[in-house]
């Protein structure tokens, strides 16, 4: 069973879109997009069926979007976006949802780690971004009018300059300093992450473990990464919740 999701966001005209598969008396896994991948991509229609047929519901959670009232790419944060994801849980949770995990990829990472972790059963992170600098790590041009910044590359993306502040002046060696939710982090081999992900266990307090997917970019896009990435998830998540 798949359907649509609108939750309302408290105290504003907004709301949280997203997708819902399975039933919410099972255990249910959060999908999490990056930056500004879509969640109509492979990645989560394939993850959605592979954890539905091992018993669990996901839903695959919308931070952005086109619609008048969903949050957009410049005018959000990573504080904000872990708001919204808490927003999320308490709705599951009033629903009779008893048992949760998070799976993020790259930028909603610390997303994650700045949300309610304790309210989460298991975290995996896949290639997490850490220290990530728009100013220094891409091309960028501050717009004026847009009080944004312009992200050049294959695809060009509008920042809001609160996003591109806050990532300068996150503490990124805190988040999970206080984590004792199990977590695991799965990087790509062929990303440059390794470092972020080796401190983000380091500071970790609970139950947690690092596997490298070989031969593997940090969207773990070539033939056998997904499989991998599933595949250790599944074990994770069949430990914990």
């Amino acid at each position: 069973m798949e359907r649509e999701l609108s939750i309302p966001i408290p105290k504003t005209k907004m709301r949280i879109y997203g997708k819902l598969r399975g039933n919410l008396n099972k255990p249910l896994i959060i999908l999490v997009h990056g930056l500004h991948s879509s969640t109509h991509s492979h990645r989560y229609y394939n993850a959605e069926r592979y954890f539905n047929a091992r018993g669990y519901a996901t839903f695959t959670i919308r931070l952005c979007g086109s619609k008048s009232e969903q949050r957009k790419l410049h005018h959000t944060t990573l504080k904000i976006n872990a708001e919204d994801l808490d927003t999320a849980v308490r709705y599951f949770k009033k629903q009779g949802v008893k048992r949760i995990a998070v799976v993020g990829s790259s930028y909603s990472g610390p997303s994650i780690l700045l949300s309610d972790t304790a309210k989460f059963f298991a975290i995996i992170l896949l290639d997490p971004s850490y220290k990530l600098s728009f100013l220094t790590q891409y091309h960028t041009r501050f717009v004026k009018e847009l009080n944004a910044y312009l992200l050049r590359g294959s695809d060009d993306y509008v920042i809001g300059k609160k996003m591109v502040e806050e990532s300068e002046n996150l503490d990124w060696d805190s988040l999970t300093s206080d984590l004792t939710t199990p977590l695991l982090l799965l990087m790509a081999s062929n990303g440059a992450l390794d470092a972020g992900g080796r401190q983000y266990l380091k500071e970790a307090k609970g139950p947690k473990k690092l596997i490298t997917i070989s031969r593997s970019d940090h969207g773990f896009n070539r033939e056998g990464n997904a499989e991998r990435v599933y595949a250790e998830s599944a074990k994770w998540l069949k430990k914990y919740i």
